[in-house]
């Protein structure tokens, strides 16, 4: 089973070499890696419970997504954190990037999404 997964991805290696000039996006999804967050009081966390796609095209444009349950803000409300209010660059896999947000909610469910490129 081992050598025929790897010979199939061979294949499959061989056959997109093959086909430089495809203007088709296609996308490269990632699921399940180490995800840096932060809490309600702006605490680092990791999950992960992540996903992240990048699309395979002339500006390499890319979404990353990231959920957790995470300590809710003592303030007992809604907290948004971004790179304007907090100077973080994100590195996702299509590169590093201003454009992330992430917001958590006054239980402590957050929701970080980061989109590349800058």
């Amino acid at each position: 089973m081992k050598a025929l997964t790897i010979v199939l991805l061979l294949a499959l290696v061989a056959v997109l070499s093959m086909a430089p000039n495809v203007h088709a996006a296609a996308a490269v999804f990632i699921d399940m890696f180490a995800c840096g967050m932060l809490d309600g009081n702006g605490a680092p966390v990791v999950t992960t419970e992540s996903q992240a796609v990048a699309t395979n095209n002339a500006r390499g444009n890319g979404k990353l997504s990231c959920f957790a349950d995470v300590t809710p803000s003592a303030t007992g409300h809604a907290v948004h954190y971004d790179y304007v209010s907090t100077g973080i660059l994100y590195q996702t896999p299509s590169g590093v990037t201003t454009r992330w947000q992430e917001v958590v909610s006054a239980s402590g469910e957050a929701i970080l999404q980061c989109r590349t490129p800058d």
